[in-house]
Parts: structure tokens; sequence; C-alpha cells
């Protein structure tokens, strides 16, 4: 995805999820038009940024998808990296995150 005009490289990411909620995540991207991973980067953007899911049009159940299937994600990646080295990465990358939000004006 481009981020202003600069082309970011994307790189290969391995998470833990069911069956199941990847079939709802492939489903929902392909109703998208878009990949897999655009859509869970586009979703993730939208909850970030969207003050009002209702003015913003989003009914209430894509929403509740949308967020569900990000929080499965988020806790499948956080058991992966406590077990891995007991939470330290995931801290490191939580305390990265919070730098990288509080740095910026705009998510458009």
């Amino acid at each position: 995805m481009a981020t202003g005009t600069e082309e970011q490289p994307k790189k290969r990411r391995s998470v833990m999820i069911t069956d199941a909620d990847w079939a709802r995540i492939l489903k929902a991207a392909g109703a998208e038009g878009l990949r897999h991973g655009d859509y869970l980067v586009q979703a993730h953007r939208f909850w970030q940024n969207a003050p009002d899911a209702a003015a913003a049009g989003i009914p209430p159940q894509v929403l509740r998808s949308m967020m569900h299937m990000l929080r499965i994600i988020e806790q499948a990646e956080k058991l992966r990296l406590d077990n891995l080295d007991g939470g330290r990465t995931w801290r490191r990358l939580e305390a990265e995150a919070e730098l990288w939000l509080d740095g910026q004006t705009s998510f458009d």
C-alpha cells in the first residue's frame, strides 16, 4: 500500500487463526475486491480513523465484523509472541506503535 508517494515493500507475515475466521476474512476481502492483507490494513485504518462509523455510512454489523476480525488477529499475534519470548517482543511493538501513533497528524 502506498503511503504518501512512496511504495512500501510488503513482507510476508504470519498469524494463527481458525479456518472459519480466515474464511470470513477472505470472503470479506473478496467482496471488496482486495487481497486479504490489503483488506486487513484498510480495516485497521478505518478503525483508527472513523470518528463515527454511523456517520460514515458503515452498517453496525460490518463494523462489528471488522473489529471482531482485528481483535482475533491481535490476540493470535500476542499469543504467538508470548510463546516466542515471554511477551518482550509484543511489549516492544506496543511501545513503538504508541510512539508512531503519537507522531501522526493524520491517517488520510
